[in-house]
């Protein structure tokens, strides 16, 4: 055990989280001056904020389509919720006019990931998002303006292009072993299994409701012996543009950090690679059914680079730029030449958006946001860029003014 280690365990839980927030106010104090957005080009548009008095208004992840014929999907909870107490309401943000209108609630939503709301691939006016049913996680289907359409009996990470099936996991033991990514308003019932039976990655038919487990942790540790005496989960699934597979990252938890393995695999679970075991992924996008880009973990300040995959001939190359030796969030534009992406707080805590090129070191500036440290840990607030469908619109989610989560709209002129 390290110092630092030894020191937190003396201190106890509590009075560390005291400590941390006692630093995150000094932090703010210091930084507060930086309060705003700062546009760095003249070729996007000065950002549109939807916000409401009193409440953080965000969507999640960066992996999910937000923005559907002018309307804006948005998950909104009262400064103070937490997650395991408040439901959060989620709403549709009509872009012209900045009116919000009411979805529904969810007792099942998380900080860094929402509810997995997103705009169903082939219904019209229709969402899918993660809810609490009885003593289970399931995704409901919902239309706007006419009400639930289905309930699916798990709650889902993604769903194929035809919104034909639906990809599960332990949304309770994601959130015990990796905070701010899973669900706490029910008990994790697999604590203390390092490897549970049964347990995996679930392939769930919208329609049927039949389950099936594709990939089993069990199957994971025989590929991985190092992992069998720690915690094991799944995180980060996601299916290819094309439906016909899906990645995913095979994580164990160990001491204070995690080490991990990058997956592929055809839908049903066969053709099951690991493509990935000298570092542990991070962040990732498809570009296209064959390309994967994926950034990796840069602990205690070391550097985190953009790896490119081509899954057909098996090749991975790391990016060129002086850009991208930061963790960030990707998202490629349709052209697969240039992708969208993010920066972890910086100096003064500001976090860069920009656009980069894949083949090339051209980088194009965005905007600089001020991110405020008193949100930290798993309430912490990344920008995760997300693209609109004809790449024109870029949003963030961002906590550049008031203390609390707002989504920024940015438009190219």
């Amino acid at each position: 055990m390290g110092i630092k280690a030894a020191i937190k365990r003396m201190i106890g839980a509590k009075n560390e989280y005291r400590i941390k927030k006692l630093k995150a106010q000094v932090r703010y104090w210091k930084t507060r001056k930086n309060t705003g957005v700062r546009m760095c080009t003249d070729q996007w548009e000065a950002p549109v904020v939807y916000s409401l008095p009193g409440h953080h208004v965000f969507f999640g992840y960066y992996d999910l389509q937000q923005i559907q014929d002018g309307k804006l999907l948005v998950t909104t909870v009262p400064c103070g919720a937490k997650t395991d107490r408040d439901p959060a309401t989620l709403r549709w943000v009509d872009m012209d006019h900045g009116t919000f209108h009411d979805i529904a609630t969810t007792r099942a939503w998380c900080w860094q990931q929402g509810c997995r709301l997103r705009w169903h691939p082939t219904q019209p006016d229709t969402v899918l998002y993660n809810d609490v049913d009885g003593d289970r996680y399931v995704c409901r289907i919902v239309h706007l303006e006419k009400g639930p359409v289905a309930v699916c009996p798990r709650a889902l990470y993604d769903i194929t292009p035809d919104g034909r099936y639906g990809l599960s996991l332990d949304y309770a033991r994601l959130q015990r072993l990796r905070p701010g990514y899973g669900y706490d308003s029910l008990p994790d019932h697999s604590a203390g299994a390092q490897i549970p039976e049964d347990d995996g990655i679930f392939l769930v038919g919208l329609e049927s409701g039949q389950q099936e487990l594709v990939v089993s942790y069990r199957q994971l540790v025989e590929r991985s012996p190092e992992a069998a005496d720690h915690e094991n989960y799944v995180n980060h699934i996601s299916i290819a543009p094309d439906g016909e597979r899906f990645m995913f990252f095979h994580l164990w938890k160990k001491g204070r950090r995690w080490d991990g393995r990058l997956y592929t695999a055809r839908l049903d679970g066969s053709e099951l690679r690991c493509i990935e075991s000298s570092f542990i992924p991070s962040h990732y996008c498809w570009g296209g059914s064959d390309r994967l880009l994926i950034t990796s973990v840069g602990f205690g300040g070391g550097p985190s680079y953009y790896h490119l995959y081509d899954l057909t001939a098996g090749t991975v190359e790391r990016l060129p730029g002086e850009e991208l030796v930061r963790d960030g969030h990707p998202t490629f534009f349709k052209d697969g030449r240039r992708f969208v992406s993010d920066t972890y707080p910086l100096e003064g805590d500001i976090q860069s958006l920009f656009i980069h090129g894949v083949d090339t070191v051209e980088r194009e500036p965005i905007c600089a946001l001020y991110s405020d440290p008193r949100l930290f840990d798993e309430q912490r607030c990344d920008l995760h860029p997300r693209l609109s469908p004809d790449g024109r619109t870029i949003t963030v989610d961002s906590t550049f003014r008031d203390g609390k989560r707002s989504v920024l709209l940015l438009r190219r002129k």
